[in-house]
């Protein structure tokens, strides 16, 4: 038999005597879904509680699909707060009025423990966006954020070997869990992992969300995202022609944090990623 070395993301090297497809190789099936509109007025989600199951970690992913109507304001993506219906005070992704993608998280202390300011490129105007986040605390070379497959060149201001506080009183998406900082614009296949970190410069791990051919690809597909990455706490998902409120019903793909509850009334967002 001829031996073959075969390379894992792990670092891992395997030898077996026949030839193994790498895994760059593999694609995943698209999937078909609705968006959810948030008019940046009314509209916004809020748990209510904590997510369920969730602890304090040095590591997350968070993938989501992004339609940015404009304008020149703020825009909460998903936050977190040391009290119900509170300010985001702990986990804060949002964009800026400069379309860029800014982050900050906190121990259960309080303290700062990372900070970004996501520069180029910017989050697309008036276009679907696959945007892509994982980090690791521990290692400053693991602190990655693509736009689809493109890497957002990112200034951390703070980067400190802590666990950030994911078990908060309340979580908020596309606005602060008070209401604050609204988001205007389409939200579809929001998945969120505390606890977990995958290396995002790896083509065959982007290939998990985002096909090559630019749309979303199905999580729950055979090897697929869910199964490499487990169960994750939020994945806020439409079927096509489904209601729009559902979509933060949070009971997709064995999803563990528990529903969100809307304010306002989503509509579905015209077009979705996946027409």
């Amino acid at each position: 038999a001829k031996w073959v070395f075969a390379f894992s993301d792990s670092g891992v090297t395997v030898m077996f005597p026949f030839p193994v497809i790498p895994p760059y190789a593999q694609s995943f099936p698209l999937i078909t879904c609705d968006a959810a509109d948030f008019d940046g007025i009314n509209d916004y989600a809020t748990r209510g509680a904590g997510l369920t199951g969730v602890v304090d970690s040095k590591l997350f992913t968070l993938v989501f699909w992004s339609f940015d109507d404009g304008g020149s304001t703020d825009k909460t993506v998903l936050t977190s707060s040391e009290s119900v219906g509170g300010a985001a005070d702990r986990f804060n992704l949002y964009r800026d009025i400069l379309r860029k993608l800014l982050f900050s998280a906190k121990d259960s202390t309080g303290t700062v423990v990372a900070e970004i300011s996501a520069g180029s490129p910017t989050i697309p105007d008036q276009e679907w966006t696959c945007i892509l986040m994982s980090v690791d605390l521990s290692d400053t070379a693991k602190r990655l954020v693509y736009l689809g497959d493109t890497v957002v060149g990112a200034s951390w201001t703070t980067y400190i070997d802590a666990a950030i506080d994911f078990t908060n009183a309340d979580w908020g998406m596309g606005a602060q869990p008070d209401g604050s900082v609204k988001h205007d614009g389409g939200f579809a296949e929001v998945m969120f992992w505390p606890g977990v970190y995958l290396d995002l410069s790896q083509a065959a791990n982007r290939r998990m969300f985002y096909s090559a051919g630019g749309k979303p690809v199905d999580p729950n597909a055979t090897g697929g995202a869910i199964a490499t990455l487990g169960a994750p706490a939020i994945y806020f998902h439409l079927d096509d022609a489904e209601t729009a409120n559902n979509f933060v019903a949070n009971n997709d793909g064995g999803a563990t944090g528990g529903a969100f509850t809307v304010t306002g009334a989503l509509t579905t967002y015209e077009p979705s990623p996946s027409d």
